[in-house]
């Protein structure tokens, strides 16, 4: 039998906050660890896809998702590579852990400078890496148009993109684009995944997840259930018993389809087709 718990499971933004919340006030992780873990993973993931970045431009927003692209870039720069900073919002109004990395980044020496039209430097010559910090789970609504043009311009640049957490834009409950949304190659979600990565739009925003739980303890798993799960397919195959050598149709059940008028039939002959590759031993259908 498939143990339903057992699969991937899907979380709010909500939930993302509480299981946030749970590890720093009774696990004791301090959220600037958890941020330092978090740039850590983004890190090695942007790595792990492009393994000599000749420069590598982080665009950051005026949160927690800015906070850890300021610790991803200066993680790059204390590493011997080139980098950029592009902000968004005003960076003096940082409050918590998003200032206090945005202070690491300018005592480690990173380049900072304030987004503006064009500044992105994408020489096809000299490829790099974006990196999308600008927008968070926490976005409730469209994207105001300072972020939108700064959308706009890495969904139009040459170079690939990695999203921190979420694609920016991108509604991490239902996967619907909220004006505008980056179209990511990789994204790193970070603690639990998202629900909006894999529902609606979002797949075709966030190209391929990775998950980075950031070594939260398990407990904090239980006290938040996932509102529902991800099906995979080798756990679903996994479920079902094996068949015998000698197994033959009338084995595994009947399906009678009834459906489809003159010219009408498509979905009949889907339904029929489906019940076959489902498994079952004899169907029928019965059509005009």
């Amino acid at each position: 039998m498939l143990n339903y718990d057992e699969l991937p499971g899907l979380y709010t933004a909500e939930q993302s906050r509480e299981l946030d919340r749970y590890a720093i006030e009774v696990g004791g992780v301090p959220g600037h660890v958890l941020m330092c873990r978090a740039a850590e993973s983004a890190w090695r993931v942007l790595l792990a896809h492009w393994p000599e970045p000749g420069l590598v431009q982080v665009l950051c927003g005026g949160g927690n998702n800015g906070g850890d692209g300021y610790l991803l870039a200066a993680i790059a720069h204390q590493r011997g590579y080139a980098v950029r900073v592009f902000e968004l919002g005003d960076a003096l109004r940082l409050g918590g852990d998003a200032r206090q990395a945005r202070q690491r980044a300018l005592t480690a020496g990173v380049e900072m400078a304030a987004y503006a039209r064009g500044c992105l430097d994408c020489d096809e010559r000299s490829p790099g890496v974006l990196v999308d910090a600008m927008l968070g789970t926490g976005l409730g609504g469209e994207v105001r148009p300072a972020y939108r043009e700064a959308i706009e311009a890495l969904n139009a640049a040459s170079w690939p993109v990695l999203a921190l957490d979420i694609p920016s834009g991108l509604c991490a409950d239902t996967g619907t684009v909220l004006g505008a949304a980056v179209r990511a190659d990789h994204t790193v979600t970070f603690i639990a995944a998202k629900r909006g990565l894999y529902t609606a739009a979002g797949p075709d925003f966030c190209g391929a997840v990775e998950l980075a739980q950031l070594s939260v303890s398990e407990d904090a798993y239980t006290q938040v259930p996932a509102s529902c799960r991800r099906l995979d397919l080798e756990a679903l195959l996994s479920a079902l018993p094996a068949r015998p050598a000698t197994a033959h149709k009338g084995l595994y059940g009947r399906v009678l389809v009834v459906g489809g008028d003159h010219g009408m039939g498509g979905a009949t002959a889907l339904a029929a087709e489906a019940a076959l590759r489902c498994g079952a031993g004899l169907v029928s259908a019965a059509t005009r």
